[in-house]
């Protein structure tokens, strides 16, 4: 299925088989993304993993993540800071919580 969300056209995948062929042997048809024009005004797309297309200097970049700071040994030497802030996140909805005040969303996601 697909959606036009404006100018841009969405492939929904609705099925685990589909999204198996999809990520598995179509990633690279399935890979381009749209980019808004404001990410091209500090040229902050020719320095991200997210938003570069699929080539040399994206290969480069996610071999450098995956060796730093997705390895094992980096994700367990940092597992108390994510511990802490998911204690933050917490904390900050129960108090929001015992105030019967609301949950900001985004703020909460920024925090933490």
């Amino acid at each position: 299925m697909s959606l036009k969300l404006g100018d841009i056209t969405t492939v929904v995948i609705s099925s685990a088989s589909a999204a198996k062929e999809v990520l598995q042997k179509q990633d690279l048809a399935f890979s381009a993304h749209h980019v808004p024009n404001a990410v091209h005004a500090r040229n902050h797309v020719g320095h991200s993993v997210l938003l570069l297309p699929v080539g040399t200097r994206w290969r480069t970049l996610r071999r450098i993540l995956n060796s730093n700071i997705f390895s094992s040994n980096s994700l367990e030497a940092n597992e108390h800071l994510r511990n802490k802030k998911v204690e933050k996140l917490i904390t900050y909805c129960w108090k929001a919580s015992v105030s019967n005040d609301y949950v900001d969303i985004g703020r909460a996601a920024l925090r933490t």
